[in-house]
């Protein structure tokens, strides 16, 4: 199944971009070189899309491919395909209001090497990877971010999820920023990496490696049910 700017299964041919658009909010998973966590695939409804990683503010955004119509490939911009899951990440971290957190809708972005090993991971587990839990690792500064090894742990029972952790909707919260977005983003994030009083790119994006404004429905490590 394919849209006008994403596919949904195997990697697609070059697609034909829609031009307006936004992205809201979405919370990426990722590790710090050498940290372990434990996750849940809520779905196995693969999601690709091509997108431009760029660095801005001393760390990397991700802006989703329009296509003929984009603004980064017409600035000779490099893109990547990455395949998106929803996911559980079951790591333990304080909210806003202090209070332990454990299990948190993720975006999970696997580019070429890491769908890869997902696929063989997949044909595993009889052909699916919604339900499985997995043990990642991310081994080194250069593996992904997303991590490098995944283990296997279990399958669990995903009704027993809580009712408040939906999955993304990936054709809403990936969809290309609009142009004239993306210059804004690319004006004035260098100015906010040296103080200066200009909008923040934050205001366009959500940040790639760390919480975004929302704050998701809190779950401690005793209501975890698998």
């Amino acid at each position: 199944m394919s849209g006008s700017w994403y596919v949904k299964g195997d990697a697609p041919d070059r697609q034909k971009f829609i031009e307006e658009a936004y992205t809201p909010d979405v919370w990426e998973f990722w590790l710090k070189k050498g940290e372990t966590a434990e996750i849940v695939f809520l779905d196995d409804d693969r999601f690709g899309v091509y997108r431009h990683v760029m660095p801005l503010d001393g760390r990397y955004e991700k802006f989703t491919c329009n296509g003929e119509d984009c603004i980064l490939c017409g600035m000779g911009k490099s893109r990547s395909y990455f395949e998106y899951y929803n996911i559980i990440d079951l790591r333990t971290y304080k909210n806003r209001d202090g209070k332990d957190v454990t299990m948190t809708r993720r975006a999970l972005a696997a580019g070429k090497d890491l769908a890869a090993m997902l696929q063989l991971r997949r044909s595993e587990r009889g052909g699916s990877l919604a339900g499985k839990k997995f043990k990642v690792t991310r081994m080194g500064e250069k593996s992904p971010s997303a991590g490098n090894d995944y283990q296997y742990l279990k399958d669990v029972d995903l009704s027993k999820v809580p009712n408040d952790i939906k999955p993304y909707d990936w054709v809403k919260v990936l969809r290309p920023l609009p142009a004239g977005q993306i210059k804004s983003i690319l004006e004035y994030a260098p100015q906010s990496s040296k103080g200066g009083a200009a909008v923040r790119r934050d205001d366009f994006l959500a940040d790639a490696t760390s919480p975004a404004p929302e704050t998701p429905p809190a779950h401690g490590e005793d209501e975890i049910p698998f």
